[in-house]
C-alpha cells in the first residue's frame, strides 16, 4: 500500500503482477480492490484451471468482472480433509 501511494504521489501508473494464478490471484484481487487509481489491474492470461481445482471457491471472472474472493485469509478454501 505505501508504494501505491508512492506511485500516485509521482503520477506513475501501479500495474500489479502476480506470479501464482490461484493464490497470486486472489491476493491481487484484495490489492487492487483497495487502490482507487488503478487503472490496469493485472490481467488472467492463463488457464489456471488445475490449480482452480484445489479450492472450493477459487475466483472465477463472471460476466466480465472479477469478484473479490470473501473469507478468512484471502478467502480461499482447500478441498479435502
Amino acid at each position: 500500500m505505501q508504494c501505491s501511494a508512492l506511485y500516485h504521489a509521482h503520477g506513475v501508473e501501479l500495474i500489479p503482477q502476480r506470479t501464482q494464478p490461484t493464490i497470486g490471484y486472489a491476493a491481487n484481487m484484495h490489492l487492487t480492490a483497495t487502490v482507487m487509481h488503478l487503472a490496469k489491474p493485472s490481467e488472467v492470461a492463463d488457464n489456471p484451471r488445475r490449480l482452480n481445482a484445489l479450492f472450493k471457491n477459487a475466483p472465477e471472472p463472471q460476466s466480465g468482472a472479477s469478484p473479490v474472493p470473501s473469507g478468512r485469509g484471502l478467502g480461499l478454501y482447500r478441498e479435502g480433509p
